[in-house]
């Protein structure tokens, strides 16, 4: 399944291509519906809002450590995260605090996990 992925979108790829999540459920899903895809060569928060606002990024597939990241900087106020229109968390789980909080960040996207 191309997980709700369209050929309009911009797919953020912000972990490494060797990881399962990301090379299955990212890239080849990004690929199989013609979506553009960004790709980081390492993560770090400040890109990864710049690219969010730069490329108007639709869909961002990341992982717990990095929802703490989105969740706890005071930084992510300062970008127009408003393009997100899906945000998957995987390879760990999510706590109920932690998605309440990165919902609070992103209210226009919906969550999966």
């Amino acid at each position: 399944p191309n997980l709700y992925f369209h050929s309009e979108d911009v797919i953020l790829c912000v972990l490494p291509l060797f990881h399962i999540y990301s090379l299955n459920s990212v890239l080849l899903c990004a690929l199989r519906a013609g979506a553009a895809t960004l790709i980081m060569q390492k993560f770090n928060l400040t890109t990864c809002l710049e690219l969010i606002q730069k490329y108007k990024v639709t869909v961002a597939p990341i992982v717990p450590p990095i929802v703490l990241d989105i969740t706890k900087s005071p930084i992510v106020s300062q970008y127009d995260v408003s393009s997100v229109r899906i945000i998957m968390s995987g390879a760990a789980p999510l706590g109920k605090e932690l998605e309440d909080a990165l919902r609070e960040r992103f209210p226009k996207a919906i969550f999966g996990q």
